[in-house]
């Protein structure tokens, strides 16, 4: 409630800021759909624990939810708050036992395995036009990771939570035909030593400012491979989307 709290006040502030400068605009973005994975394993220790592939035993499809708060300070230059939890639950058998997290996982149990990764983001970025129906942005997205990893069976379970800073980069397109119809291309993503991250949407919307429904996929890829952990996961979602202007 507190962060809320102090959420309302920052955002209150930069509208009164961006009164000033032109017409205040706040965009709140609602998405549901449905994610499959082709890729997610993970190894805690590394290099000494079990390396698991959770897609072996289920794809999906799992229900996909997000949250896009957005305030325009002027024209060209734009906030952006995003939440996008993600928590799936697996049911899986082992023939052989698992090391995890220092806990081992007797062979022929069944284990169940939850897998958390949510992620909150503020972007900031500019936008200008290449021509009147063709726009750029480009940016920064500071990242929390808030991930968990918890192994269970009907005797001993272990997690392993891992939340941190990642810093991303924010690049995107929007074209519009016409009044009512534009297709936009979003990515946050970087690559560095200890790990990668790469979040690209392609959606469709049709509608004005004020009120838009949207179509739309995202790829979701990234990982790292340190002296802790092992992971690297790979999602894709499909969406629909309504966005409100006030």
């Amino acid at each position: 409630m507190r962060t809320l709290f102090v959420l309302g006040i920052v955002f209150g502030s930069l509208s009164l800021f961006a009164s000033e400068q032109s017409e205040t605009v706040f965009d709140l973005e609602l998405q549901g759909g449905v994610v499959w994975q082709s890729r997610n394993d993970y190894r805690v220790p590394n290099p000494n624990g079990t390396l698991v592939g959770l897609d072996q035993f289920e794809r999906g499809p799992f229900s996909s939810q997000r949250v896009y708060l957005g305030v325009h300070l002027s024209p060209k230059h734009h906030l952006r708050l995003l939440w996008a939890p993600l928590s799936l639950g697996i049911t899986h058998g082992s023939a052989n036992p698992v090391n995890f997290n220092g806990t081992v996982f007797a062979a022929g149990k069944t284990l169940t395995t939850t897998y958390v990764f949510n992620s909150y983001r503020l972007t900031y970025y500019y936008e200008n036009e290449f021509e009147s129906s063709l726009k750029y942005r480009i940016g920064f997205t500071a990242k929390i990771r808030d991930a968990l990893v918890r192994v269970a069976n009907e005797d001993v379970f272990s997690e392993y939570p891992n939340v941190g800073f990642v810093p991303l980069l924010h690049l995107g397109l929007n074209y519009r035909w016409n009044d009512n119809w534009q297709a936009d291309v979003d990515l946050d993503g970087l690559a560095a030593p200890q790990g990668r991250a790469f979040d690209l949407a392609l959606k469709v919307s049709y509608g004005k400012a004020e009120r838009r429904i949207s179509l739309g996929f995202r790829t979701l890829e990234g990982g790292a491979d340190n002296d802790k952990v092992f992971t690297f996961s790979w999602f894709h979602t499909l969406f629909l989307g309504v966005t409100l202007g006030f």
